[in-house]
């Protein structure tokens, strides 16, 4: 027996330690090199995920850890974490955290000192440009709201301001027989009790030092650029900067954040030549969400703002909308204020964006870049300097938002200054024309600058197995002849979008493609190249039962009264119709749709019986 056993050990153990060999004992870790940017005196976080570890040490702190774990850690200079791994087969691994620390000077620049100090301008202004004790109210300014978590007590920021700009201090408005305040509200019958009017003022600027993020739409939209990083440098030489500042370009991809580094007069050295050339395609959404994660992963303990300079909204995050972004922010307490520059897009969104996180949305027309400095002073002024009033007001349980104005009389002068704001109390309904997965040229190649999307693409349907997703061609071109060829250009790149989706993974059953052409142009008479690239592109569209996505085409129309005509026509048959507008053989006309319909099933029985009461053909989008 003994023997036997012997023999068949001698077979075994062999096998056994091939096998033992063949299984991965390697230690393996995603990143061998992070970084981080903090305040000296400031706590952040260092983690890893090594694969197969059963042991890890931090140079520098005692103790062993697991092979996925985090330390907080608080250096007070530059400070390099050597992070080992090792198992019991005596593999080992390494990876490092570089921590910057940054260092504040202790001499107090302008604006982070008492306001009462600051300089008096007399030049006529619409944005904060100085400080002044006169009571001589101009321009009043909702900068800010904080919503109630439990009750129904609001809070509204506000800058009360001259005609010069100055920002005016020292006003008692509970006890002030001249300046009164009141709130009302636009669009509740509920009265609003002013609980208490004060005055916001941070003294000691080194108490609250701020995180401002400023974040920069670098899309193909977003021409000329240049003038943007001008006032950006302009600001901190018309103003000295206490505060922590860190920016970021982005399209749709984001490359992460950069500090922007000061010299010894506190002035932002010139950095707009690292960034690149506009280019592609717009995801605010989700590069405002990883921003926010990388703040909070830098920076634990202090307040942070995030600043978007745009000028185009959201095309293709996909995933993320302006209601996810803003629950995100919500919930680690960072206000979104945009600057949205430019008049050639709608901007309730952005809008939406600002007020839900209690922020406040700035307008500039495109020839008005020269105030950008100006505006993005008064939103770092503001953080710290401002008056609040709290007040108390029932809000009924299906109301979607409260509409407020702010009014400031002056009983001398019989002049009343006013501002209105919209607070939303419950996620809005974001819409949204189209989501763009790939840009094409001439080539029809889609280029590996769209490859994060598609894989993120594809990674979202491998756990949603039962998603199914629309991939819709178009394309317009002046050298393109007709409508049936720009319908077959738009199919084969829907085709090539799908055949790159299923190359990475993706199930080829959770697709749907078909063809716009030249229906759909998003620039009808584009005169710019990046134009002409935006109207040659992939979209998606989220096949969601709840959307109701399934509509069925009734006919196209030459006029717009034709298709005003028709809608009414099936509506009258109990039916809901819209008309899109579209571009067929190069001039305008009117396509009629049918909608509502969960499933393609519900969209084919009444394809059927709109045959029947029509007599005519139908076809389901």
């Amino acid at each position: 027996m003994n023997l036997t056993i012997s023999k068949l050990s001698k077979f075994f153990i062999p096998i056994f330690l091939i096998l033992l060999s063949s299984c991965s004992t390697a230690i393996t870790t995603k990143f061998e090199k992070r970084e981080a940017t903090i305040l000296k005196g400031d706590t952040t976080v260092i983690s890893w995920d090594f694969d197969n570890a059963d042991s890890v040490v931090v140079s520098g702190v005692d103790g062993y850890y697991k092979g996925k774990d985090s330390i907080k850690v608080s250096p007070i200079k530059n400070t390099t974490y050597y992070i080992d791994a090792y198992n019991f087969y005596k593999e080992h691994c390494k990876m490092q955290w570089d921590i910057n620390v940054m260092h504040y000077s202790k001499t107090g620049p302008i604006i982070d000192t008492d306001p009462r100090s600051l300089t008096t301008t007399d030049e006529i202004s619409n944005y904060l440009t100085g400080v002044t004790k006169d009571t001589d109210i101009s321009q009043i300014k909702i900068i800010g709201t904080k919503q109630p978590i439990e009750n129904n007590t609001f809070t509204v920021n506000f800058l009360p301001l001259d005609k010069y700009g100055n920002f005016i201090s020292e006003i008692n408005f509970e006890n002030d027989s001249i300046q009164k305040v009141a709130i009302n509200a636009l669009n509740s019958s509920s009265q609003i009790n002013i609980q208490k009017v004060f005055e916001k003022i941070t003294t000691n600027s080194h108490e609250e030092i701020i995180n401002f993020c400023i974040c920069i739409d670098n899309s193909a939209a977003a021409e000329n650029n240049e003038q943007i990083y001008e006032q950006i440098h302009k600001l901190s030489v018309k103003h000295r900067l206490e505060d922590h500042f860190l920016l970021t370009a982005f399209n749709h991809n984001f490359d992460g954040l950069n500090t922007l580094n000061k010299n010894s007069d506190q002035i932002f050295t010139p950095f707009y030549s690292e960034i690149k050339e506009p280019s592609g395609l717009n995801a605010t959404n989700k590069s405002l969400g990883k921003a926010i994660n990388t703040l909070n992963d830098s920076f634990l303990n202090r307040r942070k703002v995030l600043i978007l300079i745009t000028k185009s909204n959201d095309n293709s995050s996909i995933l993320y909308d302006e209601r996810d972004l803003s629950i995100h922010a919500r919930k680690n307490d960072i206000p979104i204020y945009v600057i949205a520059i430019g008049s050639s897009f709608p901007t309730f969104n952005l809008e939406y964006l600002a007020n839900s996180t209690g922020a406040k949305l700035y307008l500039l027309e495109e020839n008005r870049q020269d105030k950008i400095s100006d505006i993005l002073y008064e939103i770092i002024f503001s953080q710290k300097f401002h008056y609040s009033i709290d007040f108390l007001t029932e809000v009924a349980i299906n109301q979607n938002k409260l509409d407020i104005e702010l009014t400031v009389k002056n009983l001398e002068k019989i002049n009343t200054q006013i501002d209105r704001y919209s607070i939303p109390l419950k996620p809005n309904k974001i819409y949204s024309d189209y989501q763009i997965l790939s840009l094409f040229e001439d080539n029809n190649e889609i280029s590996p600058t769209y490859f994060n999307a598609f894989r993120t693409l594809v990674e979202v349907l491998d756990k949603n197995k039962n998603m199914v997703i629309e991939l819709v061609g178009n394309a317009l071109d002046d050298t393109l002849a007709d409508d049936k060829k720009c319908d077959s250009i738009g199919l084969q790149r829907a085709q090539l979008s799908r055949r790159q989706l299923v190359k990475l993974g993706a199930n080829p059953a959770q697709f749907r493609v078909t063809s716009e052409g030249s229906y759909r142009p998003l620039y009808p008479f584009s005169q710019k190249n990046w134009q002409k690239k935006y109207n040659n592109r992939v979209e998606i569209r989220w096949l969601l039962p709840e959307e109701k996505p399934y509509e069925i085409i009734a006919g196209i129309v030459e006029t717009e009264l034709k298709a005003t005509l028709e809608v009414e026509k099936y509506e009258n048959h109990g039916y809901q119709a819209y008309y899109q507008r579209i571009i067929k053989n190069k001039r305008p006309a009117y396509r009629i749709l049918i909608w509502g319909y969960e499933t393609e099933a519900q969209a084919q029985e009444a394809t059927q019986t709109l045959k029947q009461t029509f007599k005519k053909t139908f076809e389901i989008k």
